[in-house]
Order: C-alpha cells, then structure tokens, then sequence
C-alpha cells in the first residue's frame, strides 16, 4: 500500500486500491460503484492477462468510469493565481481570462505550493522524480485496470501503450531495463491458448510526484475559505476515494471525521 497508517481514519484512506477497475458497469450495463476486497483469484477474473507475480496476496478494487465528467465541463488551462475576494477565494486567474467559482478545490500537485503561496499559505510539499517506462502499443486489452502491486505499478493508455514504474523512485536511467522485464514478468504467456503480444520498451520518461512531507495527504479545509485542498501521493491510487469525500465536504458541508488529521492544520501545529 502506497501509505503506512495506523488509525480507522488511515485504513479507509489506504483501502484505495491494489488494482482499480476502470469501468463502472456490469453485464447488464448497469452503473456499479464497488470498492471490496478481492484476492489474487478474483483479481484475475478482472485481469485475466495477468501473472501472479509480485502480486499481494489480496487487495481492493474499486470501480469507478476512467473518463466522465459527470455533467462538469473539463477545460485545460494554465491557472495563474487564485482569486480572493472579501477574504474569500472565489476563483482562478487563467490564461485565458477568469473563472468564477462558489468554491475551489486546489489539486494541482506541486503547483499546489505556488498557488497556494499567493494566499501566504505554506504547504510543506517535496518531489519525488521516478522513471516511467512506456511500451510501444499494443493491439490487445492487457489492463483494464490501474495494477498497484509488490513489483512495478501499471496501467495501459487508451493507444495501448503499458506504463509502468517500480514503486520506488530512482532516474538511473540503468534501472530501465530492468524495470521493463519486470513489467513483462507481469503478464502471462499466454491467455487460453492466445500467446501474449510482443511487449517492448518504447522510451522512458521522468515523472515528479508531490509527496507531503510527513508522508501523508494533505486534505480539506487550509484555512481561506472557498478553499479546500488536495495533495498526496499517490493521488493516482487515491483519486477516487479523494474526490468523493471532498465533494460530499464541499457540496454539503458535511465533516467527515476521517479527514481531521490530514488537514494542513495538523502541519501547523508541528
């Protein structure tokens, strides 16, 4: 699990997911919305392509739609500040002009910190970088799910290129070979008699994750209002969960009490 944690609090933030399906519907083509636990059979019903190796021996899985915007629009801009008014945040400064906002949910990884700066807002944030090595595509469905597990972290883009790291950070650039075969490791020979397609090494990149100092999320309110924040990793395993309980905090006003020690103000109290 990509967090150690000790309390109830910790445990149902951490249930995030050794393997996250990337589909929400089940064979009657209704909407489901699981997150249960799941041993290494179960998983392979879901992922039939994959092998046993570096597997946990059981997990989550949770099921959520890979790309929905649930009635939001989704634009790309570049934010420039937040904007405040009355001592409120009320929106953001784009490059391509302002966008007003009853509220702001900043989760913008690093860029967390310059933002939040503006406001004279401290957020105690490191990064990370790690190699990524990414296939060249493939045909064939291999992942339909985000693969979390004791070997290298996986998921498989719609163009059907493998993406993979190893879990642990490191840019020796050395370290791609083997992370490759281990990536390879994952998969079985062969799937009912159809051997498994040719899975070679594209290129690598470098990813820079935002990593909390202290290891854990920084989530909620920070102290502005009209301002909520989101910053750990791995926000990829952590998303859903994530976006769920802040949209509940936002929309409702609602607390949820397994959000109180990860707020920043726990920081400030350091």
């Amino acid at each position: 699990m990509p967090l150690e944690m000790q309390s109830r609090a910790s445990s149902r933030m951490t249930r995030a997911l050794n393997l996250k399906s990337t589909s929400n519907e089940d064979e009657s083509g209704d909407c489901i919305d699981d997150n249960v636990s799941a041993l290494n059979e179960e998983v392979f019903k879901r992922e039939p392509w994959l092998a046993d190796t570096y597997l946990p021996s059981s997990g989550w899985v949770a099921s959520f739609p890979e790309e929905a915007t649930f009635g939001a629009a989704v634009r790309q801009e570049t934010v420039d500040r937040l904007l405040v008014q009355d001592d409120k945040v009320t929106g953001i400064v784009t490059s391509s002009g302002n966008i007003m906002a009853d509220h702001v949910v900043l989760a913008a990884g690093l860029g967390t910190i310059e933002l939040a700066a503006t406001l004279s807002i401290d957020v105690p944030v490191n990064s990370r970088p790690s190699l990524i090595v990414h296939s060249k595509p493939v045909s064939a469905r291999l992942l339909n799910s985000l693969a979390i597990s004791n070997g290298p972290h996986m998921r498989q883009t719609v163009q059907g290129r493998v993406i993979a790291d190893r879990g642990n950070p490191t840019t020796d650039p050395a370290a791609v070979a083997d992370i490759f075969k281990k990536v390879q490791a994952m998969f079985r020979s062969n799937l009912n008699g159809t051997p498994l397609p040719s899975l070679e090494l594209d290129f690598y990149t470098v990813g820079i994750r935002s990593v909390p100092r202290d290891g854990l999320p920084i989530l909620g309110y920070c102290g502005k209002k009209g301002l909520t924040m989101a910053v750990m990793h791995s926000g990829v395993n952590l998303a859903a969960f994530v976006g769920q309980t802040l949209e509940v905090l936002v929309t409702t006003r609602t607390k949820d009490e397994a959000l109180e020690q990860f707020t920043l103000s726990r920081v400030n109290k350091d």
